[in-house]
């Protein structure tokens, strides 16, 4: 039903969000200021416009941002791996 697909569709937006997060989080360790333009400060929000909004910048800065989307893609996270990742954040939004 309806909440089955819903709960699938957060559970994939939270794990896109996770991975990229991790993969961001160990590239750019050392470069607070890159951690900050991808939102990338504490925990993952729980509440969810805020998990929303955290997502959207973490996608759209990796994604529009060169030297994220460079260094990014070194490690996978070409273009086409990031749109169909932030693809799960717009179906959850």
């Amino acid at each position: 039903g309806a909440s089955a697909r819903l709960r699938q569709t957060e559970t994939e937006a939270h794990a896109a969000f996770q991975r990229l997060s991790k993969v961001a989080k160990a590239i750019f360790k050392n470069d607070p200021g890159k951690l900050k333009s991808l939102g990338l400060q504490g925990t993952m929000p729980k509440r969810i416009a805020e998990f929303i909004g955290a997502a959207y910048t973490l996608f759209d800065n990796a994604m529009n941002v060169p030297e994220l989307r460079d260094e990014l893609a070194r490690y996978g996270y070409n273009d086409r791996k990031l749109e169909a990742e932030k693809q799960k954040i717009v179906d959850y939004d």
